[in-house]
């Protein structure tokens, strides 16, 4: 079993916790279920993308590329809500527990390309109070791109652990 099949198969409960914990995607979705999920989301994202845009990454994890803070905050002052008081339970986040940040964040954006074609009956598009979510052309060779710069951390002995991996839905599900 490679290093990403043994990541997605030991970080898999944490995934389904989560999904089940937020009502996006869901059949019922409104816009106040929308709304709390983005601001759950906005007790972390902010402050995880800060805290791993100063850990020591290899260029090829394009990190810099992939901050997506600025649209969550917009999405909820479309939405007229504030964002929550961000999550300090990164404050500490070591390189490989970055790396396992990293690899949630990145498998979100696929996720959010399946939460995206459920937002436009909410009156929700990728340009008004969906951008966090909105698809973008690089979405497939990005994910292939991050999951190569993974192996190959793997490969060096400096990845992440499963535990680190699952640390960022964990961290989504109770922001401290």
């Amino acid at each position: 079993m490679s290093f990403l099949q043994r990541l997605k198969s030991e970080t898999h409960q944490a995934h389904l916790d989560l999904e089940k914990a937020m009502p996006l995607g869901q059949p019922d979705l409104n816009l106040t279920g929308y709304g709390r999920a983005l601001q759950a989301f906005s007790a972390v994202v902010p402050a995880l993308e800060q805290r791993l845009l100063a850990l020591p990454f290899p260029p090829e994890f394009q990190v810099a590329s992939g901050v997506r803070a600025a649209s969550l905050i917009e999405d909820l002052r479309v939405l007229g809500l504030e964002a929550a008081s961000p999550s300090r339970a990164w404050d500490t986040l070591t390189l490989d527990e970055g790396l396992g940040a990293l690899y949630v964040l990145e498998g979100s954006r696929l996720g959010g390309a399946i939460i995206a074609r459920s937002l436009p009956p909410l009156g929700l598009s990728d340009t008004h109070g969906a951008s966090y979510f909105a698809v973008t052309p690089d979405l497939s060779p990005r994910w292939k791109n991050f999951q190569a710069a993974l192996e190959r951390q793997a490969d060096k002995q400096t990845a992440p652990t499963p535990q680190q991996s699952s640390r960022g839905q964990k961290q989504l599900l109770a922001p401290s």
